[in-house]
């Protein structure tokens, strides 16, 4: 199983400029992705975000929610629970870590303890500094 953030998911959902190698590190892989609680609500802001910055139509990211429940009932995606005071316990011990050593966001900072509470070892991104991040803390990162 791998874990992947928003950056990978819009790619995967709404064409832009990384859907190409999104789709083909996907069809490469045949693993299924983890989706939390976490990654859903982030999605579908993200989503929503680019509707209101006029980067996507309503209608693009209605046909995106209904591809995400079909991923999900495809097991595509496979929904998995966080333990809350775990992931943030992790996330606290990364901050501790890393935190006075480079400028890491709160977002990135859960995504990461996200996959090292799942045990992913896999983490796929396209931002450029949360791959930084991931791969201090012993993630591979992809694609």
């Amino acid at each position: 199983m791998l874990y992947a953030d928003s950056s990978f998911f819009v790619s995967l959902y709404l064409s832009d400029s990384n859907t190409v190698t999104t789709n083909a590190f996907l069809a490469k892989a045949q693993t299924p992705l983890a989706f939390t609680s976490f990654n859903r609500v982030e999605l579908r802001n993200a989503l929503r975000n680019m509707v209101a910055r006029k980067e996507a139509t309503s209608a693009a990211v209605a046909k995106a929610f209904f591809l995400i429940e079909g991923d999900l009932n495809d097991d595509l995606l496979v929904e998995k629970k966080l333990d809350l005071g775990k992931l943030l316990k992790v996330a606290d011990q990364l901050s501790s870590r890393y935190g006075e050593k480079h400028v890491i966001r709160c977002v990135d900072l859960l995504h990461v303890a996200s996959a090292h509470v799942l045990g992913t070892g896999v983490f796929l991104t396209f931002d450029r500094q949360q791959a930084t991040f991931a791969q201090q803390t012993g993630l591979i990162v992809k694609p």
